[in-house]
């Protein structure tokens, strides 16, 4: 087998590798959420912030997966973007000011 070819599968692999790690870690943060798929009568009774309030988020990665969330199960997005996730975080910024403020000295 040609060098070029084995070094780019090699390359392939390790990314596929790095990706299955990614998703078994998201996979764990949702279960450790409790984040559950909800029920169709409740889904647009629930703001954000509420949704928020309710899975108690420890972390800037938490809150980032709950916001994902929320927008996929409660507001029926097929995928989002990081706009939508800064959109989120703006939405629920002055319920949350001091949590961001806690969360950011603990970065620093």
């Amino acid at each position: 087998m040609n060098e070029n070819l084995k070094e780019s599968i090699e390359r392939i692999e390790k990314k596929v590798e790095n990706l299955e790690e990614r998703v078994k870690y998201l996979e764990k943060i949702t279960e450790q959420l409790n984040l559950s798929q909800p029920k169709s009568e409740s889904i647009h009774r629930k703001s954000l912030v509420e949704f928020i309030k309710e899975k108690n988020p420890k972390s800037w990665s938490d809150i980032t997966l709950c916001i994902g969330y929320y927008l996929q199960y409660f507001e029926n997005y097929d995928s989002f973007t990081s706009e939508d996730i800064k959109k989120g975080y703006k939405r629920i910024y002055k319920p949350y000011q001091r949590i961001f403020l806690i969360l950011y000295e603990r970065m620093f």
